[in-house]
């Protein structure tokens, strides 16, 4: 079926005013108008099954999804799509996306600070400026009865964070 012409990725939209389930989702642009987010073009075909990520940055949005070369002769016996990832950009009314495509990208964008805790010692960049830490199985560790306060600094003229703590 993914090597017909109308396999496509679709989208769908609602306005946000409760929780995912009760809200009413409608196709774009409309139910009776044919505007996928990404078909087969002249490089590839069979786009599909697809996911939106965030990119490591916190920032930037990609979908990930699968297709094949479409110059390759057709093998039914052969599982022939590979993943695919391509930026995907939010407008004010649908999502945009300049996939499917057929040449390689830039990884998408990491962030400026990052660590991940695996050496034996926090590094450099870190200073504790309250409390006591060590590092243990990938991870910042403290003892509950003492309040901690780890700093890094990075210039930058907009921040984003993520934290994933487990108390």
């Amino acid at each position: 079926a993914y090597e017909r012409p109308d396999y496509f990725i679709g989208q769908a939209g609602a306005v946000l005013d409760g929780a995912p389930h009760d809200l009413v989702w409608r196709k774009h642009p409309n139910d009776h108008e044919y505007a996928p987010l990404m078909r087969r073009n002249g490089d590839v075909e069979g786009t599909g099954h697809n996911s939106v990520v965030r990119a490591p940055n916190l920032v930037d949005d990609w979908i990930v999804y699968h297709g094949r070369d479409a110059a390759d002769p057709l093998d039914p016996q052969v599982e022939q799509r590979t993943m695919r990832i391509d930026p995907l950009l939010h407008t004010t009314r649908c999502l945009i996306t300049t996939g499917p495509g057929s040449t390689e990208l830039d990884a998408p964008a990491r962030p400026q600070v990052s660590d991940d805790f695996s050496g034996a010692e926090l590094d450099a960049r870190w200073d504790v400026r309250e409390g006591r830490v060590h590092l243990a199985d990938d991870r910042v560790c403290t003892t509950a009865a003492e309040r901690t306060r780890l700093e890094t600094s990075a210039a930058a003229s907009a921040y984003v964070a993520e934290v994933w703590m487990r108390v």
